[in-house]
């Protein structure tokens, strides 16, 4: 018995500022496997999953190849959020596992070359991390925390989960580095506790 998929919008970053940097420092390949990450990231965040199918068109490539670049991946446990292996590859996103490799202690040039990820992007998530660690110690709302740090509510979860499980543990110092070397609000944007947003 066949199942009709439900079909969802979603809007995908195909072409990033720090894409040109995995793409000089890497070649061709790591550059179809950033963005490979990076949409399927989105697409997930926005509650759909893409297809190889999907990938294959948006990215311009065979089959083959999409299979080998969600092979590399599974093999450096990073997780690609695609419709109908998604239960089988784990709850967490490529960006947790970036943040769990730097709090566990390696470099972000280490990681760099480990997941061909652009430095960038490496920091951003770290930067991220902080900032929901932070609120989270502040004991602000999920909803809240959203909004502040600008990301999916279910990346929040996967932070605050890591934040949990490092922040009394051997890692203790390394979390508590990255909350002092962070600043939470990015803008001048007033934030009210539990009253949301304001300007």
């Amino acid at each position: 018995m066949k199942f009709k998929s439900k079909h969802v919008e979603v809007i995908l970053t195909l072409d990033a500022p720090e894409d040109m940097d995995v793409y000089e420092k890497f070649g061709l390949s790591a550059y179809r496997q950033h963005i490979l990450l990076r949409i399927t990231q989105e697409a997930r965040d926005q509650n759909a999953l893409l297809t190889i199918k999907d990938l294959v068109k948006l990215l311009k490539s065979s089959y083959s190849t999409i299979k080998r670049d969600i092979k590399h991946f599974r093999e450096r446990e990073l997780y690609v959020p695609l419709r109908g292996i998604v239960k089988d590859i784990g709850p967490s996103s490529h960006k947790s596992k970036i943040v769990e490799l730097y709090v566990k202690g390696y470099t972000s040039t280490e990681i760099q070359r480990s997941t061909r990820h652009s430095l960038q992007s490496i920091e951003r998530y770290i930067k991220d991390f902080s900032r929901v660690s932070i609120l989270t110690q502040r004991e602000e709302s999920i909803d809240n925390i959203r909004l502040i740090v600008g990301i999916s509510e279910l990346l929040v979860k996967e932070y605050q989960e890591l934040f949990i499980k490092y922040k009394d543990g051997d890692h203790k110092q390394r979390v508590e580095e990255l909350i002092d070397n962070v600043t939470v609000y990015d803008s001048p944007v007033s934030f009210k506790k539990n009253a949301g947003m304001r300007m």
